[in-house]
């Protein structure tokens, strides 16, 4: 069921025009590999998401998942506010 729902998720997000589904970069593996072991809580999959944004200069992302919260440079934004208007 799980699945399911996350591959419909993912064809709904890559087909709208206000979403845009990006690869990692094999370098972004190699940082996430180190951030995972640096930060306790802090999985594997949220360290690729924050290797990617570190290396694209992305500051926030919406999330209700405060494990990102441990790293500094990363603001998560669990509203539909957009706190920079």
């Amino acid at each position: 069921m799980h699945a399911t729902v996350a591959v419909e998720t993912y064809e709904r997000l890559n087909q709208s025009a206000g979403f845009e589904v990006r690869q990692a970069a094999q370098k972004d593996f190699t940082n996430a590999l180190d951030l995972f072991e640096t930060y306790d809580g802090l999985s594997l999959g949220d360290a690729t998401i924050v290797a990617y944004m570190q290396r694209a200069g992305v500051d926030y992302l919406y999330s209700f998942d405060d494990d990102f919260d441990v790293i500094e440079d990363i603001a998560r934004l669990a509203t539909p506010d957009n706190p920079f208007q």
